[in-house]
This record gives structure tokens, sequence and C-alpha cells, in this order.
């Protein structure tokens, strides 16, 4: 789960730069080794399960494979995820859908 995880949080500004190295706010670039890491960064226990940096950045660079992270990188995710009866309380509450049908 934690390369999951991480390799989620690295990939979010893919659609803000060329090289996800390249995003100021993102500890991408140290865990792949293109710049120091900060001192308070522990990117050990990820690059150890990846098997080292070179292989931690092939995972995150490399296409999206799973049906959870197409969902992921879709462009419009509901803002919120629940049951349809939470769907419907929140709709009644604020007067839209926060769910917009599919392909919206």
């Amino acid at each position: 789960y934690l390369l999951a995880l991480s390799r989620y949080i690295h990939r979010n500004p893919a659609r803000l730069v060329d090289h996800l190295s390249e995003y100021a706010w993102s500890s991408y670039a140290a865990y792949v080794g293109h710049s120091a890491a900060p001192s308070w960064l522990s990117s050990q226990v990820t690059l150890a399960q990846a098997g080292g940096a070179e292989r931690y950045e092939q995972l995150v660079e490399s296409p999206l494979g799973n049906e959870i992270e197409r969902l992921i990188e879709r462009p419009h995710l509901p803002s919120v995820i629940g049951s349809k009866e939470f769907r419907e309380s929140l709709a009644a509450k604020e007067g839209s859908d926060p769910f917009p049908p599919e392909g919206v």
C-alpha cells in the first residue's frame, strides 16, 4: 500500500509539469536522486520497498495500470465519495449532485 500511495502522491502534479521532478513542491526529485533531500525527508522505507531509487522512478513514471488509478486520474473525479444515501443527503442540503454523471 505504501508504494501505491507514494506513487499516487508523486504523480499528482503530472498535468502541471513536463517532468514530475520539475514540480517545486514535491519531494519526488529527492526520492529519485535528481535533487538533494531535505533533512526531514525519510524516503528509505519507500525506496527499499521499490528496490531502490531507479526502480522507484520507473514505477512512478510508468503508465497507469489498474482501474483505481485510472479513476483517480479522471479529470472530473467526484469531490465526495460515499454511498448513494450519503450522496442524496448532500444533494438535498446543497441543492446539487456532488457526483456528476459519468463522463461529465
